[in-house]
């Protein structure tokens, strides 16, 4: 069992205001915020509360540990597990809340972890866990790392993640913060297998100290419709780049001529759509336009049965199957148009935020969030999921028209300065924590 609350403060969670309970059992009262907002601050081994994260002492740092199915697999990592990873190091640099992570899988050891020494925790659990008894053993496993690092809140990533976690947590007052990453056909499909896992998913995370978090407003209002979450328990907190990172070492070419390099990175499965890709640079081809394909991403079976469509379409020397890339920079940096083909299970497509900060213009398909990114004409084109003739139809029209290919390019970039920072993303993530904290849910 977990520390409980002191006796005499009533149900679990319940505290006199501005209180937080952490596993020292510690109480301190929420100071005021600059902001206005009550800013709970919970203090290991005693010492006065301070506002202000960056001049918090080290041993005041409240803990948040954060709970991910794995941290990449040689070397790469997905678009959920980067803003993870990202935010997390963006939190260390802050000061205030002292990052953790618990990983259900086991460890890649090509993988550079991001946080101090200890501070990464691995459960050594098989990658696929399903709905079986691992779900059990993860629960039991990350229980037990709570009682060892008390953190005052547990944010976990992915639904995997979220269950594990809501299950770890249950009975005990730590604040749970599932991060809604995307949207899942399983959240509203009609098969028995997809109704249980919603069952599962909304007694799970039920209880009182369970708040969300959505990665888009369009992710927000499709799991309240479909998992009957209300939606005042769900924030929106948009995705954000570290756009230092996103630097082009060169301009989408002036001469249409050499507009000729399409890319796209992502899992190789139906439901991101690289076969609708492949089509519509077949079409370009039946016009008459020669076009490079280049995509990233792990073949598995899939990959090669789309590798097969390519053979089948005559593109065999225009698609370039790249695998895994680690070097994601490089990658968008020699594209002339990046490309989004999803057909479903997106939430806000971090790969289109990171080829705008690269200066490319961007296609993609409407799809979960990519509206809240991109302005039809303005940054790009938003194209109609699973129609390869709307999609040639877009690329034609990108290739045949630098210039207009250039000027959405630099306006993607700054859209991404302007709205989609790693910076403003950490600070409303650091205003959602000091506010559930605060108000002692």
């Amino acid at each position: 069992m977990l520390p409980r609350p002191p006796a005499g403060s009533g149900k679990i969670g319940s505290h006199a205001p501005g209180g937080a309970w952490v596993g020292d059992a510690v109480f301190v009262e929420g100071d005021r915020a600059e902001d206005g907002g009550a800013l709970c601050r919970a203090v290991r081994g005693g010492g006065d509360s301070v506002t202000g994260g960056r001049r918090l002492m080290q041993a005041e740092r409240q803990r948040v540990l954060h709970v991910l199915v794995g941290l990449g697999t040689e070397g790469v990592v997905g678009g959920a597990e980067r803003e993870a990873l990202d935010l997390m190091m963006r939190l260390e640099e802050h000061g205030q809340y002292e990052p953790h992570a618990a990983v259900l899988g086991r460890k890649d050891p090509q993988f550079s972890e991001p946080l101090p020494a200890g501070r990464i925790h691995y459960m050594d659990l098989p990658y696929s866990l399903g709905l079986g008894a691992h779900i059990f053993t993860a629960a039991r496993r990350l229980r037990a790392h709570l009682r060892h690092i008390n953190p005052v809140l547990v944010h976990s990533h992915l639904w995997l993640p979220d269950l594990v976690t809501a299950l770890a947590v249950a009975g005990t007052p730590i604040m749970h913060i599932p991060h809604l990453h995307d949207t899942r056909e399983w959240m509203a499909a009609a098969d028995w297998r997809c109704r249980l896992r919603r069952v599962l998913y909304r007694l799970a995370t039920r209880r009182l100290r369970t708040r969300f978090v959505a990665c888009a407003e369009a992710v927000r209002q499709y799991v309240a419709r479909h998992l009957a979450i209300p939606a005042e328990r769900i924030t929106v907190v948009r995705y954000g780049v570290p756009v230092e990172r996103w630097h082009p070492s060169r301009s989408v070419p002036v001469d249409g001529s050499r507009m000729r390099i399409v890319g796209c990175a992502g899992r190789l499965v139906p439901e991101k759509g690289q076969d609708v890709l492949i089509r519509a640079v077949a079409k370009l081809a039946q016009a008459g336009r020669t076009v490079t394909l280049r995509l990233a991403g792990g073949m598995r079976r899939t990959g090669e049965e789309f590798a097969g469509l390519a053979r089948r379409l005559g593109l065999a020397e225009q698609v370039e199957f790249l695998g895994r890339v680690r070097d994601m920079r490089s990658f968008y940096d020699g594209l002339d148009v990046y490309v989004l083909p999803s057909r479903s299970s997106e939430g806000l497509p971090v790969s289109i935020l990171e080829a705008m900060a690269m200066r490319r213009p961007v296609i993609a398909t409407d799809v979960a969030g990519v509206r809240e990114a991109i302005t039809n004409g303005v940054q790009g084109y938003v194209v109609p999921p699973g129609d390869a003739d709307a999609l040639a139809q877009a690329l034609d029209r990108l290739l045949r028209d630098p210039a207009t290919a250039a000027r959405m390019g630099d306006s993607g970039r700054r859209r991404v300065e302007e709205e989609f920072t790693l910076e403003r993303m950490t600070a409303e993530m650091v205003r959602f924590y000091d506010r559930i904290l605060g108000a002692g849910i």
